[in-house]
């Protein structure tokens, strides 16, 4: 069930540096009151995060939902490894709570676009006319998704990356830092684009591409 925003009280997944952006960008639109951090890693157990408690790991959950926790959104990053986001937007679901949308007031979105639950639009990012993002997908900070384009659930579209219109990003795939793909291009699921490519041609699911123009490296 929708929660009005003043009664979202969200979790955020995941404890590393991505969580302090997380935190800048919810606190912009000061309409979801964050209550808590969730971390594997017991030595920021006990610490906080911009003011913000790190409680324990995901086995708090059902405590937390019993004290009003709702919602939750993954704070985990760049990890090379999208399929870890998928399995804690997962986990969130599991223990009933909502995914949040967390868009920062300084990025610049259409109002023609589809943005999923989940997921998460950075500061100066771009996304125009047409397109529509999945569930849990990451536009970081300053990329650029043209009109048209087509983000698939859980992938992470990296700082500064540049989509031209009319792409389409399987899921789970990470497009690295300052990559540009260009217009029409189709890319798989479960695919890797280096930071600073070039993609001029379709990549298949399963691919770890890199370099200007982007060719296979596995």
């Amino acid at each position: 069930m929708h929660q009005s925003s003043s009664n979202i009280k969200c979790l955020i997944i995941g404890g590393g540096g991505h969580a302090k952006v997380l935190i800048d960008t919810i606190s912009s639109r000061r309409s979801v009151q964050i209550i808590g951090i969730l971390d594997p890693e017991k030595d920021k157990w006990n610490t906080n995060i911009l003011g913000i408690p790190v409680i324990g790991d995901d086995s708090v959950i059902p405590k937390l939902v019993s004290q009003g926790a709702n919602a939750f959104i993954v704070g985990v990053g760049s990890t090379g490894n999208n399929q870890l986001r998928r399995r804690l937007f997962e986990l969130g679901i599991q223990y009933g709570l909502e995914p949040i949308k967390a868009i920062h007031i300084n990025s610049i979105c259409s109002e023609a676009i589809d943005i999923g639950p989940g997921s998460q639009v950075l500061p100066g990012s771009i996304i125009n006319h047409g397109s529509t993002i999945g569930s849990n997908v990451i536009i970081n900070t300053g990329s650029i998704i043209e009109h048209d384009c087509i983000i698939e659930s859980h992938s992470h579209i990296a700082t500064g990356a540049r989509l031209c219109g009319t792409v389409h990003i399987g899921e789970n795939t990470h497009i690295g830092a300052g990559a540009t793909i260009l217009q029409n291009i189709q890319i798989g699921s479960n695919v890797i684009v280096g930071a600073g490519s070039v993609v001029l041609e379709d990549i298949i699911s399963n691919s770890i591409v890199a370099g200007v123009p982007a060719v296979p490296i596995k």
